[in-house]
């Protein structure tokens, strides 16, 4: 919830330094669907940064994964804008 709080309010920065690290921890847990959802906050930072091939690169591949689970369907259909 934090790394979305700080998506919305605009805090980019601290969402790419948070990421990873939540991520990993994610991963630990087996909760790789999850992993794929920080994926998407990523990826639309990037977008609004501007960044728009990296940006559809990782929006586009966290569509996919996503695509496999019916979890996170919010973040699935962020991808796809």
């Amino acid at each position: 919830m934090e790394l979305a709080n700080h998506f919305f309010s605009e805090n980019y920065e601290a969402v790419l330094n948070a990421a990873p690290s939540l991520q990993d921890d994610m991963r630990k847990a087996n909760e790789h669907e999850a992993v794929y959802s920080v994926d998407a906050l990523i990826g639309a930072v990037h977008r609004t940064l501007g960044n728009t091939e990296l940006a559809l690169k990782l929006l586009w591949q966290t569509f996919a994964q996503l695509n496999k689970s019916n979890r996170f369907s919010h973040y699935k259909m962020s991808c796809s804008f």
